[in-house]
């Protein structure tokens, strides 16, 4: 191996200096507000639409679960009848 690549394994095991908890979730911070600024935003419209089809959505499966629960509740009580039967 060369020396500049040994030179550069050797710094590269050495512990990195030490920054202080503010100076970390300062920059946390900065780039959290960097990143929402880069962010397309959907405008008024668009999240209304979209607002409307998750509220629809969650309606119809609400329902279709209403009627699962419903269907297993007859079918229990019939099969509990038909055990009393016996």
């Amino acid at each position: 191996m060369s020396e500049d690549v040994k030179k550069s394994k050797k710094e590269g095991t050495k512990s990195k200096e030490k920054v202080s908890a503010s100076v970390v979730i300062k920059k946390f911070f900065t780039d959290i507000i960097s990143e929402f600024k880069r962010v397309t935003w959907p405008s008024k419209q668009e999240l209304a639409k979209q607002t409307v089809v998750v509220i629809v959505i969650s309606g119809i499966i609400g329902l279709v679960i209403c009627g699962f629960d419903a269907g297993f509740s007859m079918g229990h009580q019939a099969l509990m009848k038909i055990s009393d039967m016996l």
